[in-house]
Protein backbone atom coordinates (compact mmCIF):
# COMPACT_ATOMS: atom_id res chain seq x y z
CA UNK A 1 0.00 0.00 0.00
CA UNK A 2 1.43 3.32 -0.67
CA UNK A 3 1.11 6.22 1.83
CA UNK A 4 0.61 9.36 -0.13
CA UNK A 5 2.32 12.18 1.58
CA UNK A 6 -0.49 15.12 1.09
CA UNK A 7 1.94 17.94 2.21
CA UNK A 8 4.69 16.89 -0.59
CA UNK A 9 1.75 16.40 -2.85
CA UNK A 10 0.04 19.89 -2.14
CA UNK A 11 3.18 22.00 -2.42
CA UNK A 12 3.85 19.64 -6.12
CA UNK A 13 0.99 20.90 -7.32
CA UNK A 14 1.36 24.27 -6.22
CA UNK A 15 4.71 24.50 -7.50
CA UNK A 16 3.51 22.91 -10.89
CA UNK A 17 0.44 25.84 -11.11
CA UNK A 18 2.73 28.46 -10.21
CA UNK A 19 5.51 27.59 -12.70
CA UNK A 20 2.59 27.79 -15.14
CA UNK A 21 0.86 30.84 -14.50
CA UNK A 22 -2.06 29.41 -12.67
CA UNK A 23 -3.94 32.34 -12.16
CA UNK A 24 -7.27 29.95 -10.65
CA UNK A 25 -7.69 26.01 -10.55
CA UNK A 26 -10.52 24.57 -8.57
CA UNK A 27 -11.33 21.01 -8.86
CA UNK A 28 -15.03 19.65 -7.32
CA UNK A 29 -18.71 20.58 -7.08
CA UNK A 30 -19.80 23.43 -8.56
CA UNK A 31 -23.50 24.53 -7.13
CA UNK A 32 -24.94 28.05 -8.24
CA UNK A 33 -23.24 29.33 -5.09
CA UNK A 34 -19.84 28.03 -5.63
CA UNK A 35 -20.25 28.68 -9.26
CA UNK A 36 -20.79 32.08 -8.30
CA UNK A 37 -17.83 32.52 -5.30
CA UNK A 38 -15.54 31.45 -7.85
CA UNK A 39 -16.92 34.03 -10.45
CA UNK A 40 -16.53 36.89 -7.62
CA UNK A 41 -12.65 35.89 -6.85
CA UNK A 42 -11.96 35.24 -10.67
CA UNK A 43 -13.23 38.98 -11.22
CA UNK A 44 -11.55 40.63 -8.18
CA UNK A 45 -8.03 38.47 -9.04
CA UNK A 46 -8.31 40.13 -12.60
CA UNK A 47 -8.96 43.69 -11.24
CA UNK A 48 -5.69 43.12 -9.73
CA UNK A 49 -3.72 43.15 -12.56
CA UNK A 50 -2.52 45.09 -14.81
CA UNK A 51 -4.45 43.85 -17.94
CA UNK A 52 -6.63 46.35 -19.83
CA UNK A 53 -10.01 46.14 -19.74
CA UNK A 54 -11.55 44.71 -22.41
CA UNK A 55 -9.02 41.72 -22.03
CA UNK A 56 -10.74 41.41 -18.32
CA UNK A 57 -13.98 41.46 -19.78
CA UNK A 58 -13.39 38.80 -22.15
CA UNK A 59 -11.97 36.43 -19.90
CA UNK A 60 -14.07 37.27 -16.95
CA UNK A 61 -16.95 36.79 -19.59
CA UNK A 62 -15.29 33.43 -20.92
CA UNK A 63 -14.99 32.01 -17.47
CA UNK A 64 -19.19 33.17 -16.28
CA UNK A 65 -19.98 31.08 -19.42
CA UNK A 66 -17.79 28.09 -18.78
CA UNK A 67 -18.87 27.75 -15.42
CA UNK A 68 -22.34 28.34 -16.32
CA UNK A 69 -22.08 25.24 -18.51
CA UNK A 70 -20.05 22.95 -16.46
CA UNK A 71 -23.50 23.85 -13.41
CA UNK A 72 -25.83 23.18 -16.02
CA UNK A 73 -24.82 20.32 -17.91
CA UNK A 74 -22.72 18.14 -16.25
CA UNK A 75 -23.38 14.29 -15.96
CA UNK A 76 -21.92 13.61 -12.71
CA UNK A 77 -24.02 14.87 -9.46
CA UNK A 78 -23.72 14.00 -6.13
CA UNK A 79 -25.44 15.86 -3.21
CA UNK A 80 -27.53 17.52 -5.97
CA UNK A 81 -24.32 19.58 -7.37
CA UNK A 82 -22.71 18.73 -10.43
CA UNK A 83 -18.63 18.00 -10.66
CA UNK A 84 -15.97 19.82 -12.71
CA UNK A 85 -12.93 21.92 -13.29
CA UNK A 86 -12.17 25.58 -14.35
CA UNK A 87 -9.13 26.64 -14.75
CA UNK A 88 -7.40 30.16 -15.77
CA UNK A 89 -3.60 30.48 -16.72
CA UNK A 90 -1.33 33.02 -18.46
CA UNK A 91 0.47 31.70 -21.07
CA UNK A 92 4.02 32.63 -21.84
CA UNK A 93 3.57 35.41 -24.31
CA UNK A 94 0.60 36.82 -22.26
CA UNK A 95 -2.32 35.10 -23.60
CA UNK A 96 -5.01 33.88 -21.47
CA UNK A 97 -6.80 30.16 -21.51
CA UNK A 98 -9.50 29.14 -20.23
CA UNK A 99 -9.91 25.57 -19.54
CA UNK A 100 -13.39 24.03 -18.57
CA UNK A 101 -14.46 20.83 -18.05
CA UNK A 102 -16.92 18.00 -16.66
CA UNK A 103 -18.27 15.02 -17.60
CA UNK A 104 -21.05 14.44 -19.88
CA UNK A 105 -23.01 11.47 -20.90
CA UNK A 106 -21.89 9.68 -24.68
CA UNK A 107 -25.22 10.46 -25.81
CA UNK A 108 -24.78 14.25 -25.13
CA UNK A 109 -21.50 14.43 -27.32
CA UNK A 110 -23.14 14.43 -30.79
CA UNK A 111 -25.54 17.80 -30.01
CA UNK A 112 -22.38 19.81 -27.93
CA UNK A 113 -20.15 18.87 -30.97
CA UNK A 114 -22.97 20.27 -33.41
CA UNK A 115 -22.65 23.42 -31.60
CA UNK A 116 -19.27 23.74 -31.24
CA UNK A 117 -18.95 22.97 -34.98
CA UNK A 118 -21.62 25.35 -36.29
CA UNK A 119 -18.88 28.09 -34.87
CA UNK A 120 -15.97 26.53 -36.25
CA UNK A 121 -15.32 27.97 -39.57
CA UNK A 122 -16.91 31.29 -38.90
CA UNK A 123 -15.85 34.93 -39.03
CA UNK A 124 -16.46 37.15 -35.71
CA UNK A 125 -18.81 39.44 -37.81
CA UNK A 126 -20.37 36.42 -38.75
CA UNK A 127 -20.52 34.88 -34.96
CA UNK A 128 -21.35 38.75 -34.00
CA UNK A 129 -24.14 38.42 -36.41
CA UNK A 130 -25.26 35.13 -34.78
CA UNK A 131 -25.25 36.16 -31.03
CA UNK A 132 -27.70 39.58 -32.40
CA UNK A 133 -30.10 37.14 -34.21
CA UNK A 134 -29.98 34.52 -31.24
CA UNK A 135 -31.09 36.97 -28.40
CA UNK A 136 -34.02 37.88 -30.75
CA UNK A 137 -35.19 34.58 -31.44
CA UNK A 138 -35.01 33.78 -27.91
CA UNK A 139 -36.40 36.07 -26.45
CA UNK A 140 -37.14 35.79 -22.84
CA UNK A 141 -37.62 31.69 -23.63
CA UNK A 142 -34.69 30.45 -21.68
CA UNK A 143 -35.05 26.77 -23.45
CA UNK A 144 -34.25 28.67 -26.65
CA UNK A 145 -30.77 29.79 -25.04
CA UNK A 146 -28.91 26.57 -25.83
CA UNK A 147 -25.34 26.56 -27.40
CA UNK A 148 -25.28 30.83 -26.30
CA UNK A 149 -22.91 30.29 -24.05
CA UNK A 150 -20.31 28.86 -27.01
CA UNK A 151 -21.35 31.57 -29.42
CA UNK A 152 -20.60 34.20 -26.62
CA UNK A 153 -17.10 32.22 -25.82
CA UNK A 154 -16.26 32.44 -29.50
CA UNK A 155 -16.71 36.11 -29.73
CA UNK A 156 -14.81 36.93 -26.53
CA UNK A 157 -11.60 34.84 -27.97
CA UNK A 158 -11.83 35.23 -31.78
CA UNK A 159 -13.30 31.73 -32.08
CA UNK A 160 -9.73 30.22 -30.50
CA UNK A 161 -11.69 27.31 -28.80
CA UNK A 162 -10.32 23.85 -28.70
CA UNK A 163 -12.24 21.06 -27.16
CA UNK A 164 -11.99 17.21 -26.52
CA UNK A 165 -13.89 14.06 -25.38
CA UNK A 166 -12.47 11.38 -23.13
CA UNK A 167 -13.80 8.52 -22.72
CA UNK A 168 -14.20 7.69 -18.98
CA UNK A 169 -16.55 4.77 -18.96
CA UNK A 170 -18.84 2.80 -21.41
CA UNK A 171 -21.09 5.68 -21.31
CA UNK A 172 -19.25 8.66 -20.26
CA UNK A 173 -17.09 11.03 -21.54
CA UNK A 174 -15.13 13.83 -20.12
CA UNK A 175 -15.63 16.92 -21.95
CA UNK A 176 -12.94 19.64 -21.88
CA UNK A 177 -12.36 23.20 -23.67
CA UNK A 178 -10.31 25.25 -23.81
CA UNK A 179 -10.44 29.42 -24.86
CA UNK A 180 -7.40 31.06 -25.40
CA UNK A 181 -8.10 34.89 -25.28
CA UNK A 182 -5.21 36.69 -27.19
CA UNK A 183 -3.59 39.96 -26.02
Amino acid sequence: MNIINTQQLSYDLFERMRANRIVMNYFGALSFGMAQHLIDDIYDSLLNTSLERIMIKKIYSTFIEGVENVVKYAYYKEQNRNYGVVNVSETIDGNYVVGVGNMVQQSQKNELLQEINKLKDKTIDELKLDYRNFLKEAGENEELTNGLGFLKMAIDCDNNIQFNFMKLEEYVDFFLVEITINK
